[in-house]
């Protein structure tokens, strides 16, 4: 569809900057200019990367826990226990018919699951990695950084214009 949603929210930032900002004198609103700014350029790379990015980091993490949960399956420690079961029942789940169009909202939903788990698998070895052997404890938490910074790097392209620069 034309205009494209990047186009939309561009031609608004381009408003904004060009018959916006020159009317504004009060510092508040400029300030408030600034951050609206920020967030339309977020929005303007986001819209066209955000499922490329949830699909492509659903594939990564998936595998990430399917690692992990080989690592863990066997400690009969209730966190351990808990935290096996949350992996296999979200990696079991069906998040969508296999027909079905992938749309932003049903990968996010995806990815918001998975990052969940990461986030208590991250907890789980920080607080009860001593009941695990030191060579698991190592090499999930060593694995569980790599995929965060690899994250962290991926996503970087979102944020870095928008939110890098002069904050005045």
């Amino acid at each position: 569809m034309r205009p494209s949603v990047k186009e939309i929210i561009d031609g608004m930032s381009w408003v904004l900057d060009t018959r916006v900002a020159p009317h504004v004198t009060q510092k508040w609103a400029a300030s408030y200019l600034r951050s609206i700014k920020g967030l339309l350029l977020h929005l303007s790379e986001r819209v066209e990367k955000e499922g490329e990015l949830l699909f492509n980091d659903n594939q990564v993490v998936r595998e990430l826990l399917k690692r992990q949960l080989e690592r863990i399956a066997d400690f009969d420690d209730e966190v351990w226990m808990d935290l096996s079961s949350e992996i296999e029942e979200a990696l079991q789940k069906q998040w969508r018919k296999p027909e079905v169009y992938l749309t932003v909202g049903s990968l996010e939903e995806e990815n918001l699951c998975y990052r969940r788990i990461v986030d208590s698998l991250v907890k789980a070895v920080h607080e009860n990695g001593s009941l695990l052997s030191d060579e698991v404890t190592n090499q999930m938490h060593e694995e569980t950084i790599a995929y965060l910074k690899e994250k962290i790097e991926k996503e970087k392209d979102l944020y870095d214009s928008a939110f890098s620069g002069r904050p005045y």
